[in-house]
């Protein structure tokens, strides 16, 4: 099999994924997000977006029972990404004030799922405590960022002189980060995130996007 790698994107909005961000209708590829711009800086080449999803656009409601637990939520995102024949699902998602519950669901969720899948799909997601504006901060160069609250976060991203939810100021800080290898050791969420997307994006002679 020939081509680029197939790659599946998921976030809470438009900071992760840019113009993609919305229902699938009104999706565009004029603003890169966060996600996108990380595996850029990764590999450049080789692979290609084919469909994104917010959070929230995963259906929540069920017509009887309890609405889909965390897990079960990953279980649906991953199943999504096998439907759209990709190759790799990236996503997000914040830990807001749930991080480790979220983090437990998410380990769930992926190993529930990979049971049911019919193809190999490489998952590449973290939950990113206590938001995604600590990995932004991770990228600038400061520690303690895992265990801040999502408002000093935020408090902390104007301090750094970034406009809080500007997309565009946050992709700027992962494209000029000056190298990914060198963020702060206790970022450890985002140096999970770095390492399973080189994996999955590495070049591999006979599958997609490879040699």
């Amino acid at each position: 099999m020939s081509g680029p790698l197939r790659v599946f994107l998921a976030g809470e909005g438009r900071n992760e994924l840019g113009s993609r961000a919305g229902h699938p209708s009104y999706q565009s590829n004029v603003e890169v997000g966060i996600l996108e711009a990380l595996l850029a800086r990764i590999r450049r080449d080789g692979w290609t977006v084919v469909g994104a999803l917010q959070w929230k656009h995963l259906c929540k409601l069920r017509a009887r029972g309890p609405s889909p637990t965390e897990a079960e939520q990953i279980e649906r995102l991953i199943l999504r990404a096998e439907e759209a024949e990709a190759d790799i699902v990236a996503f997000s998602r914040d830990g807001d004030d749930e991080g480790a519950a979220r983090q437990e669901a998410v380990l769930v969720g992926v190993q529930r799922a990979r049971a049911g899948l019919s193809r190999p799909l490489a998952v590449v997601g973290e939950v990113a405590l206590p938001s995604l504006e600590g990995w932004i901060l991770a990228l600038l160069g400061q520690r303690g960022t895992e265990g801040m609250t999502p408002a000093r976060a935020c408090r902390e991203i104007e301090k750094a002189g970034l406009a809080l939810k500007s997309t565009a100021s946050m992709v700027r800080v992962v494209e000029q980060c000056p190298d990914l290898s060198e963020v702060p050791d206790d970022a450890k969420g985002l140096i999970r995130w770095r390492d399973t997307a080189q994996a999955a994006l590495a070049p591999s002679p006979g599958l997609p996007g490879g040699a």
